[in-house]
């Protein structure tokens, strides 16, 4: 399960680490403490760990909202950061020796990282090793007004505690279920929000979904449906700026292919082909195997010349290429042993089996409890019970904890005044 950005002070893209903060480091105390809770002590290091990964960065770097706006949202999801961590230390949550190993192992890359990106700036002139290595930290120092050992702790301790707030995180919620009226409205508030979606972006989407990049939708805008594809590449005896293919061996497997369809297959058998047989990679993905292509009439430009044409005659349209001129592929048919059909055809670049596998109807996606919709309304509604759970939580923890902030110590600094900000 994913950790919530209120929770997690959005784990840690370090912007901050590399100098985005340079303009407003106060040498005489780079890393003052900014506000506690009850004993647990937050330092500006901390806030500004939030502060260049909120999720309204970007809101606030482009003017959609103003810095004492922006400042004011970074400080309630710290301050639920710091309340976290002040509990979860009351109540003696520590870390396993592998989760210890896991911190030690980010901090070293990080500061790998940190450390060749101040490499580039060391003058050409200086070639020992050791001067480098004191010329990176000293630059390191006058930007961020403390030593690269010192970052390193103040990562290391950063790390910690974000792990420490996500284990608090999972004891409160390890009971929760979503019933199933939960489950269903978060189904129909995704329905809605994608109703509104072109074909296009629904292509997009669904693209990503079987490539393993996305979720599955929840709703169809159009008609539509999909296809498994068997394909016999082409050698390409040319080059890559100027193909040139031979279809000798992939001729030789489409025969063997042949033989076997007049025999008559059924779907999982033509599945199994694909697998063993076919040099499509994508289909071979579970997610991709499971679906299949989208094909619509709008998809033309997506597919090699005369893929959606052949699939859209498979599934009994009458389909004119939107190239009046352009030369249509020679379709041949394989009936199958569960009363469907295979067509085969070529392109340009291999020879092309394909059988309907799923059709679209426009409206919502139909589901099946268990299948891909329904689990993944189940996780969004099981991480909307889990906030609610925690917030209802985190109230009492804030009730209760001695909460005091120090904004004379660094306010000023995100507040007034323009940033340096990144281009």
């Amino acid at each position: 399960m994913k950790t919530p950005i209120k929770l997690t002070v959005l784990l840690l893209a370090l912007i901050f680490i590399l100098g985005t903060f340079c303009s407003c480091t106060v040498k005489e105390d780079a890393n003052p403490v900014i506000m506690t809770v009850d004993d647990f002590e937050l330092t500006k290091f901390d806030f500004n760990m939030s502060y260049a990964n909120h999720q309204y960065y970007y809101h606030f770097l482009y003017g959609a909202i103003t810095a004492e706006e922006y400042f004011n949202r970074v400080m309630e999801d710290v301050t639920r950061f710091a309340v976290a961590v002040n509990r979860a230390q009351k109540l003696g949550i520590t870390l396993t020796e592998s989760e210890e190993a896991e911190i030690m192992k980010e901090v070293q890359e990080q500061c790998d990282h940190v450390y060749e990106q101040y490499r580039e700036r060391v003058v050409s002139t200086i070639t020992d090793e050791e001067e480098i290595k004191a010329e990176i930290y000293r630059l390191y120092e006058v930007d961020m007004g403390f030593t690269f050992d010192e970052y390193r702790a103040l990562y290391e301790n950063t790390l910690r505690n974000n792990k420490i707030a996500h284990k608090l995180y999972e004891q409160v919620v390890a009971d929760v279920t979503p019933d199933e009226d939960l489950i269903l409205t978060y189904m129909q508030n995704q329905v809605l929000s994608q109703s509104q979606m072109s074909f296009s972006e629904f292509a997009y989407n669904y693209e990503n979904f079987i490539t393993g990049k996305g979720a599955v939708p929840f709703f169809v805008p159009d008609n539509c449906f999909t296809v498994n594809r068997l394909f016999l590449a082409y050698t390409n005896v040319g080059s890559s700026e100027a193909p040139e293919y031979d279809d000798s061996i992939a001729a030789l497997k489409a025969e063997d292919i042949d033989s076997l369809l007049n025999l008559g297959i059924g779907f999982e058998e033509f599945d199994k082909l694909i697998l063993s047989m076919g040099d499509d990679a994508d289909m071979k993905n579970e997610t991709c195997l499971d679906w299949g292509y989208l094909v619509h009439k709008s998809l033309e430009s997506s597919y090699e010349d005369g893929f959606v044409y052949a699939a859209m005659e498979l599934a009994g349209f009458d389909f004119k290429p939107s190239d009046s001129e352009a030369a249509l592929p020679e379709l041949t048919y394989f009936a199958t042993t569960d009363n469907k059909q295979i067509v085969k055809f070529c392109t340009e670049t291999g020879i092309n089996y394909l059988m309907i596998n799923r059709n679209f109807i426009k409206g919502n996606m139909k589901y099946e409890r268990g299948d891909e919709v329904w689990n993944l309304a189940y996780e969004g509604a099981y991480n909307i019970e889990c906030d609610n759970v925690y917030d209802q939580v985190y109230e009492t923890w804030f009730a209760e904890a001695k909460i005091t902030y120090y904004y004379d110590r660094f306010k000023d600094e995100y507040t007034v005044g323009i940033l340096a900000m990144p281009d």
